[in-house]
């Protein structure tokens, strides 16, 4: 799905416990929950530091329906020639393509949404944290009941 990724960081951090998980979650569960209406919601990934280089891209895609709800992706930092922008549909299925510089982060419903970076990377480097999550309570239920999906396993 990936073209040219290369993890930046090591996955220890990220453990849980870890000092970088408990940060992430920490500052960014508050954002997200005011973003979805006040929904309690649960870490469920958080992956990355991830850097992609010059011709790297991502298929259009939509994530993982149980776990990977809402998310975020933070821009770490980036030395491209052209900006290399997230490709998203709205919820009628129009397409925009947001374009972040290094400090800003995108807030989006990743299991919700196709997106992705179809167009291949022209620069040295592009580097982002990814991290998803979930509502607290009853999702699992929800979305098994929901034709949209099909369980990740079948």
């Amino acid at each position: 799905m990936h073209g040219h990724p290369k993890l930046v960081t090591p996955l220890v951090d990220k453990a849980p416990g870890g000092v970088l998980l408990q940060s992430v979650e920490r500052q960014l569960r508050p954002i997200l929950e005011a973003w979805v209406g006040n929904i309690p919601l649960v870490l469920q990934r958080c992956h990355g530091i991830r850097g992609d280089t010059e011709g790297g891209y991502l298929k259009r895609h939509i994530d993982r329906p149980l776990t990977h709800v809402v998310a975020v992706i933070i821009n770490i930092a980036q030395d491209v020639v052209e900006p290399w922008p997230l490709v998203i549909e709205d919820h009628d299925g129009f397409e925009h393509e947001v374009v972040m510089r290094p400090g800003e982060m995108v807030l989006y419903e990743s299991a919700r949404l196709v997106h992705g970076r179809p167009y291949p990377l022209e620069g040295r480097s592009y580097t982002n944290l990814f991290v998803h999550f979930k509502p607290a309570a009853n999702w699992e239920a929800h979305m098994l009941g929901d034709p949209r999906w099909k369980r990740e396993w079948s």
